[in-house]
């Protein structure tokens, strides 16, 4: 039997071949950072062009597509859409979080892959999703733990999902990367070097396990489970030799 890696590698072998000899755009359903991880390791390799987009620039679950515009002679239509939900009174809603959203969602039967990120502002959200599955929501996504909640298809540019940064700033003994973690999520170095271990941690999409490793300025960070961030370096270093770090994460 083959593992999930082999499954998803002869996916993505699959979904290139057939836009290189039908000559269409073809794309998956999201992917998880792993996943986009494993995708840009085989990408060099790929029988047709390809890139990953998850809708927004502060996207950390992403769909890979495959084609070009230049060889198809015709643009790609992305299938992903965003939907606004927002209580029907909001002065009775309760304040949700990301795990009630997509409980909600898990609920109805709606798989993992086929929705993107979650974006709360206040008590309303947006939320990235496949096409395929919009009439079903926006017709039976009615209540979110004790709210009741409208679902409808968002048109045009949404102002609340412009990226918004909080900015990090702290002092670390070296640029390390299990130190970067610890303070950019407030965790322990221990608590770091796990995440490690444990896949967890993404830099410009690739997985990287290795605690020493140094960002360069502009590199972009996920932390699985604390968000997703830019790397603006050291801005200065104390008289002790302790570097005066800087990160921004969307918000």
């Amino acid at each position: 039997m083959k593992n999930k890696d082999e499954l998803f590698i002869n996916r993505i072998l699959d979904l290139s071949q057939q836009s290189e000899t039908q000559n269409i755009f073809t794309s998956t359903r999201f992917l998880s950072p792993l996943e986009q991880s494993l995708f840009l390791a085989m990408k060099k390799d790929l029988a047709s062009a390809s890139f990953l987009t998850g809708g927004s620039e502060s996207a950390i679950r992403k769909i890979a597509v495959f084609g070009s515009a230049e060889e198809m002679g015709y643009s790609f239509e992305s299938p992903i859409r965003i939907l606004h939900i927002k209580p029907k009174a909001e002065k009775f809603a309760e304040t949700l979080n990301h795990r009630d959203y997509l409980g909600a969602l898990m609920s109805m039967g709606i798989e993992r892959e086929l929705t993107g990120d979650i974006v709360i502002r206040g008590k309303e959200a947006w939320v990235y999703v496949l096409e395929n599955i919009v009439e079903y929501l926006c017709e039976n996504l009615k209540q979110i733990r004790h709210t009741n909640v409208v679902c409808e298809l968002a048109d045009g540019d949404v102002p609340e999902l412009l990226p918004v940064f909080q900015t990090i700033q702290f002092n670390i003994a070296s640029e390390r990367l299990d130190l970067l973690i610890g303070g950019a999520a407030g965790i322990s170095r221990e608590a770091a070097k796990k995440l490690l271990a444990d896949e967890k941690v993404f830099v410009n999409g690739r997985v990287i396990t290795s605690a020493g490793h140094k960002l360069k300025e502009g590199d972009e960070l996920v932390i699985r489970g604390f968000g997703k961030y830019v790397y603006y370096g050291t801005v200065s270093v104390s008289r002790k030799g302790r570097n005066n770090v800087v990160l921004k994460k969307f918000v």
